[in-house]
């Protein structure tokens, strides 16, 4: 049951984050991919410096790029109106 209530939830937030994306990209799209380039060069760098760690960093690469970044992003982007 919490695994459902879980994904639903995640769901709901894909969606929002979906409907809500065309204006984000409209009004930042170098922020964006800024954003993107540089955490994923961070992101990249830890994966190749620290081998020990890899399974971890595999475990964190959807959560991180996907939910975490994108609600960095619009956060920052709302917020800088």
């Amino acid at each position: 049951m919490e695994q459902r209530v879980q994904l639903v939830s995640k769901i709901v937030v894909a969606l929002v984050f979906l409907y809500a994306y065309p204006v984000v990209w409209r009004k930042n799209k170098v922020r964006v991919i800024n954003i993107y380039l540089i955490f994923s060069t961070i992101f990249l760098i830890h994966y190749l410096m620290f081998p020990e760690n890899r399974v971890y960093i595999q475990e964190a690469v959807f959560p991180f790029f996907f939910m975490c970044l994108p609600s960095f992003i619009y956060s920052r982007v709302l917020a800088c109106k």
